[in-house]
């Protein structure tokens, strides 16, 4: 059962990258790079000469342009960072909320001027009993509503 996953373990296995190791090795992979752009050159060369030849339009441009280095990349970058920032500032401006009269705002209405917490104890004072009441520790004392 085995046998078939030890096959596909050798194969990965004989599977050597080509990394070279001495400077002749190293001299040698650059040597084929360089071969390898020299023909994309002369490729390239050869395809505008012919399209010279029949004055047709140039497949491979030349290009005029300057390239941009990164400290002006950079600087590019900074200034339109800048510029948004600048443009935001001047759309920012605040919001007025404007509520009808019957509009409910939610949260603890009618609860600003401090809290409101039962007096389960019915002593006419918010004590520690209060909370321990509320907590379910003291059992609560029935007593009547009081009528306003």
């Amino acid at each position: 059962m085995f046998k078939k996953f030890q096959a596909l373990g050798k194969a990965i296995k004989s599977i050597k990258p080509n990394v070279p190791k001495t400077e002749l090795q190293k001299k040698t992979r650059d040597l084929k790079i360089a071969n390898q752009k020299l023909k994309s050159g002369k490729a390239k060369l050869d395809q505008s000469i012919f399209e010279f030849k029949r004055n047709e339009k140039f497949t491979f441009p030349s290009n005029t342009k300057k390239t941009i280095s990164n400290t002006e990349l950079k600087k590019k970058a900074d200034s339109r960072i800048k510029e948004k920032a600048a443009e935001k500032k001047e759309k920012r401006t605040t919001k007025i909320f404007n509520a009808p009269k019957d509009f409910n705002k939610g949260g603890r209405v009618g609860l600003k001027s401090g809290s409101k917490f039962p007096d389960h104890s019915g002593d006419g004072k918010i004590t520690q009993k209060d909370i321990l009441m509320a907590k379910g520790v003291i059992p609560k004392t029935k007593s009547k509503k009081k009528v306003i």
